[in-house]
């Protein structure tokens, strides 16, 4: 029972602090890419990668921003379901706009 109550709690506390979190996630343009975590950051010192993760039947895209000199390390990872752009149009301003995208699983 308590672990219910925990994990209500936990819940509503995401879900209120995705909600209050007003304004854009990512930002692409000519000369980087920004996101809230990280600031802006020139294309030549990250590299994108889309990476599909399956879980159960259902399948998840992120887009993994990692630096470009130390592939292992994630800068930022964003559910693309969660950004206010299609999955479709992303890759299109990626690249347009910025390095050579990667897919990944």
């Amino acid at each position: 029972m308590l672990f219910l109550l925990l994990l209500g709690g936990y819940m509503l506390r995401q879900a209120i602090k995705r909600f209050s979190s007003r304004g854009p996630k990512l930002k692409i343009g000519q000369l980087g890419i920004w996101t809230v975590e990280t600031g802006h950051l020139r294309w030549s010192k990250v590299k994108l990668m889309l990476m599909h993760v399956t879980f159960d039947q259902s399948v998840t895209t992120y887009l993994v921003i990692r630096k470009r000199k130390q592939q292992s390390q994630v800068l930022v990872k964003f559910a693309v379901d969660d950004l206010d752009v299609d999955p479709r149009s992303l890759t299109v301003y990626l690249e347009e706009f910025g390095p050579k995208l990667e897919s990944g699983a």
